[in-house]
């Protein structure tokens, strides 16, 4: 997916604020958030660092938000105070983000990278890469019944496929749907 030169900082600044103000409702701090746009950083917000959006998901459990960076190929983890915790370099393509139910694995989506990625929500460390296939580019996901689901494909060429987690040996299938346009890259 392309970004648009003269998107990335005013969008990235109206996340933040949007961030900021989610934290505010549901967080246990006491962050206000500006309106967007506003030309000056308001009391209470925090800029956060990164270049394009993709994803964002909130553990609960470890008072966490995962939000995934398509660009630089990073998740950036934030408390629930919007304070950086920690910036997870090396994930090509970073898109889609899901969580387990029991808040311990965080599955990125690598659609640069043609996998997705397990790592784990207390050490922050990769627990498992799961291939998807050459020039799949996954790029949505959904966790349900022990399988992983993701679009995978460009443009009208795109597809579901699945990552089935329930055996001893992780099994991809793809092209689990008619080809259209299922969310995947643009080319």
């Amino acid at each position: 997916m392309k970004q648009r030169p003269d998107r990335g900082a005013r969008w990235g600044r109206l996340l933040a604020v949007t961030v900021v103000g989610a934290l505010a409702l549901f967080g246990p701090g006491s962050a206000t958030a500006g309106a967007a746009g506003a030309p000056t950083e308001q009391p209470g917000t925090t800029e956060l660092p990164y270049a394009y959006h993709s994803d964002l998901e909130t553990d609960a459990r470890h008072q966490r938000l995962y939000i995934s960076d398509r660009v630089t190929g990073s998740v950036l983890v934030t408390d629930f105070d919007g304070r950086v915790v920690r910036k997870l370099d090396g994930l090509p393509g970073a898109a889609d983000l899901a969580l387990s139910k029991d808040n311990r694995t965080l599955y990125v989506a690598l659609a640069d990278g043609d996998a997705v990625v397990a790592l784990d929500t207390a050490t922050y460390r990769q627990k498992a890469r799961y291939p998807t296939g050459e020039g799949t580019g996954p790029a949505q996901l959904a966790l349900t019944g022990g399988k992983l689901w993701f679009s995978h494909g460009e443009n009208w060429e795109s597809s579901i496929g699945s990552l089935d987690l329930g055996g001893s040996k992780p099994v991809v299938r793809l092209n689990l749907t008619p080809e259209g346009y299922w969310g995947g890259r643009r080319g």
